[in-house]
């Protein structure tokens, strides 16, 4: 048996581990996200820098990156 297989049945056994639920929950609120900020126009990368900047506390252009 692959680790493949046994994961699937582990999961069958124990339900959704913590990591795939986040991973889950990240992709979908990613897919919201660039659902609202394509409307206005913007790529969901420049609504995170937007974001970054937007707390105010300045940081170098290498942070950013």
């Amino acid at each position: 048996m692959n680790a493949a297989t046994r994961r699937r049945r582990a999961y069958a056994r124990t339900g959704p581990t913590l990591d795939s639920l986040l991973t889950q929950a990240s992709r979908q609120l990613t897919s919201d996200l660039r659902r609202v900020v394509s409307a206005e126009g913007l790529p969901v990368e420049f609504w995170r820098v937007l974001d970054v900047l937007a707390d105010q506390r300045g940081r170098p252009m290498s942070e950013l990156g």
